[in-house]
């Protein structure tokens, strides 16, 4: 059975008009939630997930770390029982390799944060389509259709081209 399917079986898409308004005005407010929603919005167009972004950020570095980073954070949720490491990777044209730690990362962090804080309301939003962009969990899947534990899995740093 594919990891998506035993994960997460039907859709399981949440009403936010049935919402606290505490709750609904945080996201009105939050970058991240909105950011989330373009994933779910557009899965299927990975330009226009990146011009909504864009329009929220106004900040082209912001923008690439969000993008990049919301399906990453969201595996790590879904399946915290890989080693997963607490560095990126920034890689230059030239081939250089430079190391980066999540904590020292404002926006990294703030995204991070944003994500573990409201994780329930997440989950009642259909995540599979942030799944869907991440290299990590279609790497996982691929390895337990092998036969591969995941208590046995390491991540590999992620690795930004800059």
């Amino acid at each position: 059975m594919g990891l998506f399917k035993k994960l997460f079986g039907k859709s399981n898409k949440k009403d936010f008009s049935t919402e606290s308004p505490t709750k609904a005005a945080m996201h009105s407010k939050s970058i991240y939630f909105e950011a989330i929603v373009a994933f779910i919005d557009n899965f299927d167009n990975p330009d226009a997930i990146q011009d909504k972004i864009l329009k929220l950020t106004k900040s082209d570095n912001k923008t690439t770390l969000i993008y990049l980073f919301i399906p990453y954070f969201f595996t790590r949720k879904v399946i915290p029982e890989v080693q997963w490491t607490d560095y990126y990777n920034i890689q230059t044209e030239d081939g250089a390799t430079t190391s980066h730690k999540f904590k020292d990362s404002q926006t990294l962090m703030e995204l991070k944060n944003d994500i573990d804080e409201h994780w329930q309301t997440y989950c009642g939003m259909d995540i599979k389509k942030i799944l869907f962009h991440s290299g990590d969990f279609k790497a996982i899947n691929e390895l337990l259709h092998k036969g591969s534990n995941l208590e046995n899995l390491e991540a590999v740093p992620p690795t930004i081209l800059g």
